[in-house]
């Protein structure tokens, strides 16, 4: 873990090291450099926003770009609105 520190910090390495250890099959990850991190590592990732649309495919959410405002309003989510916006229309089109 001390060489992954040296490129994430504390927590992203901590969450890195334990996964590789455990073997999970996927790592749930925000921070830009641990996700590069963990892309050069060989690990699956996900984010909030791959776990919010997983809970909207599996029937769970109904309104997933709701979810995701309201995470980014009171949760501190940060997500700009070009991306929502993108998104907005990827989910539009899917459909």
């Amino acid at each position: 873990m001390r060489l992954l520190v040296n490129e994430v910090d504390a927590g992203e390495a901590a969450a890195i090291g334990l996964e590789r250890r455990h073997g999970s099959e996927l790592l749930m990850i925000e921070d830009m450099a641990g996700r590069r991190l963990a892309r050069r590592l060989g690990l699956s990732i996900t984010g909030t926003v791959g776990a919010v649309l997983a809970a909207a495919d599996a029937g769970l959410v109904s309104e997933p770009l709701d979810v995701l405002e309201e995470l980014r309003a009171k949760g501190g989510l940060w997500l700009s609105d070009a991306f929502l916006n993108q998104l907005r229309s990827l989910l539009r089109s899917a459909h």
